[in-house]
């Protein structure tokens, strides 16, 4: 039970780490006026259809490293992580809908040269995207955590 708590959180910390940094990269690579519309800090479709694969590939990473920590018991780890990842996502997603998202971003343009930091805290994204990122987050994680098992699968005992 242990090596399962364990993998849900390294997991998600390994989630948590490469959004942080492959988000920092994505921003310092496209800036400012790539990533928002102009004069807003409503993110753009460029920046849409490449922050989505990232959540993607973040949630594998979580997922494989889920089952990779877990041993015995993948499945479980990988169920873990998604039921995290689904309800902290729709809890997010609920809190957008609801307009019930503590400090909301002020109106008006936004400063230039925004830091990736600041930038994801300001930033403001379609509802839809709310939505999807749950369900992204859960397929990726269970492709992810799928992967590390036919691996184990496969390797001599």
């Amino acid at each position: 039970m242990l090596r399962i708590v364990l993998g849900v959180l390294a997991g998600y910390a390994v989630i948590a780490l490469f959004i942080m940094v492959a988000f920092t990269l994505l921003w310092l690579g496209v800036g400012q006026e790539r990533a928002f519309h102009a004069g807003t800090t409503a993110v753009t479709w460029k920046w849409l259809a490449a922050s989505l694969p990232l959540n993607f590939l973040a949630a594998a990473a979580g997922g494989w490293v889920a089952a990779r920590v877990a041993l015995h018991r993948p499945h479980s780890a990988v169920l873990g992580l998604i039921g995290v990842l689904v309800i902290l996502g729709g809890w997010a997603a609920l809190s957008q809908a609801t307009g019930v998202q503590g400090d909301a971003p002020p109106a008006g343009p936004p400063p230039g040269g925004l830091g990736p930091m600041e930038a994801a805290r300001l930033a403001s994204q379609p509802l839809w995207v709310a939505w999807v990122l749950p369900v992204l987050g859960a397929v990726g994680a269970w492709f992810g955590g799928s992967i590390r098992m036919l691996q184990a699968s496969r390797s001599p005992r």
